[in-house]
């Protein structure tokens, strides 16, 4: 593989972009059954993940390396790209076939064999994803599959000396165990991490206040929140804080929460989320915050793990809400001078 061209690993791309929009339905189908999302968004994983064996299928022939001039007469340096080998793709559930696009697609396209590691709660959509890879052609055995939970798959994945890049989004404590245990082994391996975060969205005192409430919405809510990069601290300027803050809540009140073809807003992936996400809001409330809206399970959609758009304010600085990632449909007002 790594000795096939890479103009002809991008054509096998191409063609897997083409395969994922013919199964648009097949595949956001299973989506949807694993993650509960609404249609729209469930669909809108199988776009992108076209898009992105689309780009790759361009990368197949810009595959450049570099030359560069030497303080030695007569002389070049010369750089080229080469495959690594294994590559581990450690999955989270909440982008399942996006997910596994993402780091699948770069991994292949510069030569290199993906044993893709399923988040235990969402097994099947890289399942999918792997028998659209099989009918565009990548010969077998490059694009592998296993399933199960950390200690039992993951750890002895990550361990095998044969791995030589472990790709993993997730927890910071699981991104840090990742690191730690790769750094043990006697032969290194390549670490990306995609880990979680507090992500801020300022609003000016000179932006349009209706689509920042808009965008500010869509990116706390959409996916229920469950995103590396939903919007969960929104700093505002003090001279419109009072006015965001009534557009965000008159704006959140429109959200359609469900997972029908019209609805917004999913349902947590289990349980132990929702009533976690209820317990921390609780725990802000007791605490001080002032929950405008939201802050409770969606009765009506019981037994789903539903829970209503959540907007806190007054929340301190040095809170566990302000500090720890939620990863649900919870954000944060916070009044900046």
């Amino acid at each position: 593989w790594a000795r096939t061209p890479a103009p002809r690993r991008g054509e096998i791309l191409g063609l897997a972009a083409a395969l994922l929009r013919a199964k648009e339905r097949e595949l956001g189908e299973i989506v949807q059954v694993e993650t509960g999302k609404p249609w729209k968004n469930a669909v809108a994983e199988v776009g992108s993940s076209a898009d992105l064996a689309l780009f790759m299928e361009g990368e197949g022939s810009r595959f450049y390396g570099k030359t560069m001039t030497s303080p030695v007469p007569n002389r070049t340096v010369r750089t080229e790209r080469a495959s690594i080998g294994v590559c581990a793709a450690i999955m989270p559930f909440n982008s399942p076939l996006a997910g596994v696009a993402w780091k699948t697609f770069p991994a292949q396209l510069c030569g290199n064999a993906v044993v893709a590691k399923s988040h235990e709660l969402t097994p099947y959509t890289a399942v999918a994803f792997g028998r659209v890879l099989q009918e565009a052609g990548l010969p077998r055995g490059l694009y592998q599959v296993v399933q199960g939970f950390g200690p039992e798959v993951g750890t002895p994945l990550i361990e095998d000396a044969r791995v030589g890049l472990v790709s993993f989004t997730g927890s910071v404590p699981t991104g840090k165990r990742i690191q730690q245990t790769v750094s043990a082994r006697p032969v290194l391996a390549k670490v990306c991490l995609e880990l979680g975060g507090k992500n801020p969205l300022v609003v000016c005192d000179d932006a349009d206040l209706t689509l920042a409430a808009e965008q500010a919405v869509a990116s706390a809510f959409i996916d229920a929140g469950q995103r590396c990069a939903a919007g969960s601290r929104l700093i505002v300027f003090d001279s419109v804080y009072d006015a965001f803050r009534d557009a965000l809540v008159a704006r959140t009140a429109t959200v359609k929460v469900g997972s029908g073809p019209q609805d917004d807003c999913g349902p947590v992936i289990t349980r132990q989320s929702l009533d976690r996400l209820l317990k921390a809001v609780a725990g802000a409330v007791s605490r001080g915050a002032r929950v405008l809206t939201g802050g409770h399970a969606v009765a009506d959609l019981a037994p789903g793990y539903y829970m209503a758009p959540t907007i806190l304010e007054g929340v301190a600085h040095d809170d566990d809400m302000s500090q720890q990632e939620q990863f649900g449909p919870i954000t944060c007002l916070y009044r900046a001078a």
